[in-house]
């Protein structure tokens, strides 16, 4: 055999042996999963379901349903197309009691995407798009709150 043939059976073999110790020490794709659940990201709820932050938001906004400062609330209620194969649903479609629909999102931290969708989907619709993120205790508690478009 030419030297050239017996490298890259060498080669093949060596690659078989690696993929073998890889296959040994690879966990399963359940087990990733599961460990990546585990550190607190990546858990995915099922759509209409709401998260601690998202039900707390929720208890703030039927107290101001009560309270007559807004008429009316939903939980994800719409999906606005910001593009081809791009879609943004906010968490809570509200109606102030002015009647201006507003889609405000609540958040525990920003990733760059949703950023991008609230600004982008503030550009194309003629709604104000609020964001709010807890503020901590010491910070005096509340939200912080972030506002996106408002077309008037």
């Amino acid at each position: 055999m030419p030297e050239e043939c017996s490298h890259v059976r060498i080669d093949r073999t060596m690659n078989s042996e690696r993929s073998q110790k890889m296959r040994q020490n690879h966990t399963t794709g359940a087990t990733a999963v599961k460990r990546f659940r585990q550190t607190g990201r990546g858990t995915r709820r099922k759509p209409g379901e709401m998260n601690k932050l998202e039900a707390k938001m929720a208890d703030e906004l039927r107290a101001k349903q009560l309270a007559g400062e807004i008429e009316w609330f939903a939980f994800e209620t719409i999906t606005l197309k910001l593009a081809e194969r791009t879609r943004y649903t906010p968490d809570f479609l509200v109606m102030l009691s002015s009647g201006q629909l507003e889609c405000w999102e609540v958040k525990g931290h920003w990733e760059d995407d949703a950023r991008v969708k609230i600004k982008v989907a503030a550009s194309l619709f003629p709604f104000v798009f609020r964001a709010f993120k807890p503020r901590t205790k010491r910070d005096g508690g509340g939200w912080s709150v972030e506002t996106f478009g408002g077309h008037e």
